[in-house]
């Protein structure tokens, strides 16, 4: 009879152990959950924003566009210099890689929420 309540007693330990463990596991797993929560509102945050910037960069690159090919159809009335053309071909180029850079980040940090949904 002992010998049970001493084993009773082992098993009553182990299960409040146990129990400890569980509760620690949980706790740290709703700190990870709120963690990953904000992450996501962060990162949808930041979505947003370089939407914000595409569609800017767009309009931009949309006027560039215009504005060089209206200043090409107007080049023999008023002859600009050709460092200005190539100043305004420099800056399309621009807008155009950093519009490709913007759609990259775009589709990264889309694909990084799409993995944390799964998750």
């Amino acid at each position: 009879a002992v010998e049970q309540e001493r084993i009773a007693a082992a098993e009553r330990e182990q299960l409040l152990l146990e129990e400890l463990r569980l509760k620690f596991e949980y706790e740290e797993l709703l700190n990870l959950k709120g963690e990953l929560e904000r992450r996501r509102k962060t990162e949808r945050r930041e979505i947003s924003e370089l939407q914000e910037e595409i569609a800017t960069m767009q309009t931009l690159y949309q006027y560039r566009t215009y504005s060089v090919d209206s200043s090409e159809d107007s080049n023999d009335e008023e002859e600009e210099s050709h460092q200005a053309q190539a100043d305004k071909r420099q800056l399309l180029r621009q807008l155009v890689r950093e519009k490709a850079e913007l759609e990259q980040k775009k589709l990264f940090l889309l694909n990084k929420v799409e993995i944390e949904r799964a998750a």
